[in-house]
């Protein structure tokens, strides 16, 4: 005999009950048992947290500095005179200003240097916590979709169910009817 005419049904002990309304859904932020969370719940960083091997340090030391603003003046007064004097005192001016100049374009260097630096290095931390955060949300995807894909075999078994149970019972109703009609036209 086959399956229908068994009485076979796929819910031991008969139908199931249904569920309890579900209710309006959690606050986020906050686990709810009704509402369970599905995939990891937070970003994970690294065991060391996010680093960069840029370096932030000056590139040039203050001895380097010193070497690059040693301007020495181009004339050097061996008399007494006033011209000597004057020559002299216009070099040393113009070794100063030389040396003031090569002192900013030194700081200006080490400035946008360390500028660049500290945006390179931001810029390397942001994109490693940009790659954990990808994973993060491809993580939770894949668990969002491995349980939709639970739940619509799932309810896919439960309709097949029910599709059975409706045409098991069609078929019943067929044959009784089939059994009445036999039995009518007897009498």
């Amino acid at each position: 005999m086959d399956q229908v005419t068994q009485g076979w049904s796929p819910y031991k002990g008969g139908k199931p009950k249904n569920p309890a309304p579900l209710g309006r859904g959690p606050k986020q932020g906050y686990e709810n048992p009704r509402f369970p969370t599905i995939g990891p719940k937070d970003v994970k960083a690294p065991a060391g947290g996010y680093q960069s091997i840029i370096s932030t340090a000056a590139p040039l030391d203050a001895g380097q500095e010193g070497r690059i603003a040693d301007v020495q003046p181009t004339f050097k007064s061996y008399g007494s005179g006033s011209g000597d004097r004057s020559r002299a005192a216009f070099a040393a001016g113009v070794a100063d200003t030389t040396q003031n100049t090569l002192q900013k374009a030194t700081d200006t260097y080490q400035t946008d240097y360390r500028k660049q630096a500290e945006k390179s290095r931001s810029e390397d931390v942001l994109a490693q916590r940009q790659n954990s955060l990808d994973r993060y949300r491809q993580d939770v995807f894949r668990d969002l979709f491995d349980e939709d894909t639970r739940t619509r075999f799932s309810e896919g078994v439960k309709d097949m169910s029910q599709s059975f149970e409706t045409v098991k019972r069609d078929e019943q109703a067929k044959r009784t009817a089939m059994i009445l009609s036999f039995l009518g036209s007897m009498i």
